[in-house]
């Protein structure tokens, strides 16, 4: 497939679908194309055209390797690395940024993973303050009624923030100082509802009294609160400048004793 075509939707859908073939033959040349279409203005807004509005035929793998190829592009593209090589515009960032932030309602596990990453990127290579959009619409996501949604929200809270703070010029430092007094005490109120919730359900397969339904019990709950406790664990290890060696120790001891005490599966995150 020659790579100087339009970059559209048809011929996109042709060369995702030519590079998921198991055939080299067939593959490299698809792949190459993609490549190439980096560089070209609309690409990545094409890209997620592909993931949000998938045209007939169009498959589950086809739309996962949308999303992968636009977190390629956002790595590669999303700021200029040498002078006159070609980035993705402030217009097209603006609707990538846009386009991004409803990530954590997609329901397919695969698909909020890359997105998710995909976003985590963008703040991380330009900064919270260049988004100001995004972190209102994670913690909002945090809170939704039912847990499965909030632990969606959380996790890719957690992302965000643990790509924020591998950021490390004195400038970044201090703006992750500023994000973790704005989101330790959120994360301690919700951590603590969804703990009280696990314990809820806990306490009468152990004998105990049922307590009243507790709001955030349910499947979800658990992750919920692993989730919350490794955010703050991300912020008292990074976020304080002065932050007491227990207090982090303390968090690393919670959250790795979570799914001990619980019986929940392990969150590889």
């Amino acid at each position: 497939m020659n790579g100087s075509l339009a970059v559209n939707k048809h011929n996109l859908l042709e060369a995702l679908r030519g590079a998921l073939s198991a055939d080299a033959a067939v593959r490299v040349p698809y792949e190459a194309a993609l490549a190439a279409w980096e560089a070209a203005p609309g690409y990545a807004t094409a890209l997620l055209s592909v993931y949000e509005s998938p045209p007939a035929g169009c498959g589950g793998a086809e739309r996962l390797l949308a999303v992968l190829c636009l977190k390629a592009a956002v790595g590669r593209r999303w700021n200029e690395r040498r002078s006159g090589e070609p980035a993705i515009s402030d217009a097209e960032k603006a609707e990538v940024r846009a386009r991004l932030l409803p990530a954590t309602d997609e329901r397919e596990p695969a698909l909020a993973s890359q997105l998710v990453l995909t976003a985590a990127t963008i703040a991380r290579l330009e900064g919270l303050a260049a988004w100001p959009a995004l972190l209102p619409a994670l913690t909002a996501s945090c809170t939704r009624p039912a847990p499965l949604d909030a632990a969606r929200g959380l996790s890719a809270l957690y992302r965000v923030v643990k790509l924020q703070a591998s950021r490390r010029l004195l400038a970044h430092r201090k703006a992750f100082f500023a994000l973790s007094e704005q989101l330790h005490a959120p994360l301690a109120s919700l951590r603590t509802s969804h703990a009280r919730a696990l314990l809820g359900r806990v306490q009468p397969l152990l004998g105990g009294p049922a307590d009243q339904p507790i709001a955030g019990s349910g499947a979800g709950g658990e992750a919920c609160a692993l989730l919350a406790i490794k955010t703050e664990r991300q912020l008292l290890l990074h976020g304080y400048a002065r932050a007491h060696a227990s207090q982090a120790r303390g968090c690393n001891r919670d959250a790795a004793q979570m799914p001990a005490i619980y019986g929940v599966n392990a969150i590889h995150l």
